[in-house]
């Protein structure tokens, strides 16, 4: 069975995965480091059917491109994104996800001035605000794009492991596999 290539997200380096493990985890996101050891990148895609057709995963006639006769090339940038959600753990350890509306959603601590508008996290930690981020959801011709700005909240919103401070009205764009901490709340941005 032949090879599929796929491009890190960050500095376009070809990686290979075998089709047979790609088929045996259709349904699941993989992820790949990459192999430049100066980029450390992570690319993570769903083997879905939109992608799995694209790489003709299954068909074993078609003809692979004249370059590689065993190699098919698929590039995630390329592919369009087609739903947003984050998930994280509540507080009994259970993954939560939640999935983004496009437009501008509100998102918080839950209390009893939650609306239904607005994404409530289940949790009791006061580090949270009710109304702690607004998150933006854009459909664009390059798919689904994130954006995210701190409400004000007391004790800030962070992106991927405190290593940027949301201030002010910063607003911030994401991408699939960014982390958005709240209080002692890790949510896991998830675009497929």
């Amino acid at each position: 069975m032949s090879n599929v290539k796929i491009l890190c997200r960050y500095c376009g380096t070809a990686m290979s995965i075998p089709k047979s493990k790609l088929i045996q985890r259709f349904g699941r996101v993989v992820k790949l480091k990459c192999k430049d050891d100066t980029c450390k990148g992570i690319t993570a895609f769903e083997v879905n059917q939109e992608f799995a057709d694209s790489v003709n995963l299954f068909d074993k006639k078609k003809a692979s491109p004249a370059s590689d006769p065993k190699t098919e090339v698929w590039n995630k940038k390329e592919s369009q994104a087609q739903k947003a959600y984050f998930e994280y753990l509540d507080e009994g350890g259970v993954t939560k996800r939640v999935l983004l509306n496009p437009g501008d959603t509100v998102v918080g601590r839950k209390s009893s001035s939650s609306t239904a508008d607005m994404i409530a996290l289940e949790t009791n930690d006061r580090k949270v605000s009710r109304k702690h981020f607004k998150i933006t959801l854009l459909s664009t011709e390059k798919g689904l794009r994130l954006k995210i700005m701190d409400l004000d909240s007391l004790n800030g919103t962070y992106i991927n492991d405190k290593n940027y401070k949301l201030s002010g009205r910063d607003v911030v764009a994401l991408q699939n596999g960014d982390q958005i901490l709240v209080g002692d709340l890790r949510l896991k941005v998830i675009l497929i």
